[in-house]
């Protein structure tokens, strides 16, 4: 009699390798609760992870991916939120450009690879000028995939790009034939490029242009993972980066617990699922989830933003109302790997969206630093002008600063009182002193407009260890 060729297979539910990896929903709550004593630490961890999470589902998830740069308030040096970032959105292989062995460009060097690229648009575009256009003649699929394995060759291949490295002259913003792309901000080079199209060519991050299939220029879709230091974030860029209108976040990052980039097993199983996870945008609610909690996050957002262009406005209501179907679709999907109840899914979901949420408000309020999202009592050019004055000066006495920040006492006394609200001054007596952009970062997390939200993952846990 044959043997029974599945006798060895494990009984349902019993996968050793599943089993290693532990329960990828818990793995999500070690990331978002393992700093139990750190508001900072907590805030700018789980607005990375959720936002990173959500860079990877692509257009699967939303049909614009928010883009997040940190502002490293330690200056230079590594972040270690921002090492998080990468070792979620950055695979663990080499990607970059090299010879492959097969495929349409096999033993094809990265010096060879633009003329090949170029030749195969070339010969697709006059091949088609005779082909029928209601099929695809299987010369012109050969073109197609000579130029994407071209471009894997010369140009590396993968959802997240260097972005110094994703732009092409010749071919544009360079992604697989998903047309969407993470550009990571990991050089000098990438944030010289990145500022340069901020200043000059914005249309590149507002309808960025690459070869995608069929060898045409079409619409792609980017988003930014990354961080820079407060001297690279001056007023004049962020005022630009501003007005991209963009779900862009730049985030001040006052950790003060490091969150490790060496990610749970769980977490890892799951990123190499997340880009294929989800086959359609999600429905975007009206309304932030009910409660008091989110609607005081809420009002403070809507406030900062009608301070802002109607298309940040615009982007980032979008963006929050966003929040919550995204949490609940990541946390669905890994308790499905995890056998959670939908409980404990909801609550986890809820922990996300708050943090993120709690991530953008501060976000948006720390463009204070730069006299954005809030009165200054004057217009802004004169707003910045004092400060400027205050940050190379400080300590300034009241006097010093009518007479040689040339500013009259009425104007001056309207925006002192306005900084001093924002956190980024202070007055004792006649003296004002400029606080530094560390310690405004670090004051908003600790603000008293800026409540932490509840712990509903361990209201849950707590539930559910009374109803055992």
């Amino acid at each position: 009699m044959k043997s029974n060729q599945f006798e060895n297979t494990p009984a349902p539910g019993k996968y050793p390798t599943l089993e290693k990896m532990a329960d990828p929903l818990k793995a999500l709550a070690d990331l978002v609760h393992n700093h139990p004593d750190d508001s900072a630490s907590r805030t700018v961890a789980t607005t990375t992870l959720l936002l990173s999470l959500w860079q990877l589902a692509g257009r699967g998830m939303t049909n614009q991916a928010p883009s997040l740069v940190m502002i490293n308030t330690h200056g230079e040096g590594s972040s270690s939120m921002d090492a998080l970032a990468s070792s979620l959105v950055s695979p663990q292989v080499d990607t970059g450009p090299q010879l492959y062995k097969d495929g349409s460009f096999a033993q094809g060097t990265p010096e060879m690879a633009p003329n090949a690229m170029a030749g195969a648009i070339r010969r697709y575009h006059e091949q088609r000028k005779h082909a029928n256009l209601a099929w695809t003649p299987p010369e012109l699929q050969m073109h197609e995939e000579r130029f994407f394995a071209a471009q894997k060759t010369g140009f590396g291949y993968g959802r997240t790009r260097r972005y110094a490295k994703a732009w092409h002259d010749t071919f544009g913003l360079m992604t697989e034939r998903d047309c969407q792309v993470i550009l990571r901000l990991d050089s000098t080079e990438d944030l010289a490029m990145f500022r340069k199209h901020v200043a000059d060519n914005p249309h590149c991050l507002q309808a960025a242009l690459g070869f995608g299939p069929g060898l045409e220029m079409v619409s792609k879709r980017l988003c930014l993972s990354g961080a820079i230091t407060p001297e690279q974030w001056d007023a004049e860029f962020a005022g630009r980066a501003v007005e991209l209108g963009l779900p862009l976040l730049f985030l001040p990052d006052a950790a003060r617990e490091p969150s490790t980039a060496v990610l749970p097993a769980a977490i890892q199983f799951m990123l190499t699922q997340l880009p294929e996870a989800f086959k359609g945008a999600l429905e975007e609610p009206a309304n932030l989830v009910p409660g008091v909690w989110f609607a005081h996050y809420g009002e403070l957002l809507r406030t900062r933003l009608r301070m802002l262009s109607p298309t940040s406005d615009y982007a980032l209501q979008r963006m929050a109302r966003q929040l919550f179907p995204v949490s609940l679709r990541l946390t669905t999907c890994a308790g499905l790997w995890s056998g959670a109840s939908a409980e404990e899914c909801e609550a986890l979901a809820l922990d996300l969206c708050a943090h993120a949420l709690r991530g953008m408000v501060i976000s948006v309020a720390g463009l204070a630093w730069h006299g954005l999202g809030f009165d200054p009592g004057s217009d802004r050019k004169k707003a910045l002008k004092v400060l400027d004055y205050l940050r190379r000066n400080s300590p300034v006495s009241l006097s010093d600063l009518t007479r040689y920040g040339k500013v009259e006492k009425a104007v001056r006394d309207t925006l002192l009182e306005r900084f001093v609200a924002e956190g980024l001054v202070r007055v004792d007596g006649k003296i004002i002193v400029a606080v530094s952009y560390e310690e405004f970062a670090a004051g908003l997390y600790v603000r008293k407009e800026f409540p932490e939200p509840a712990n509903h993952w361990g209201e849950a846990a707590e539930k559910s260890d009374a109803a055992a």
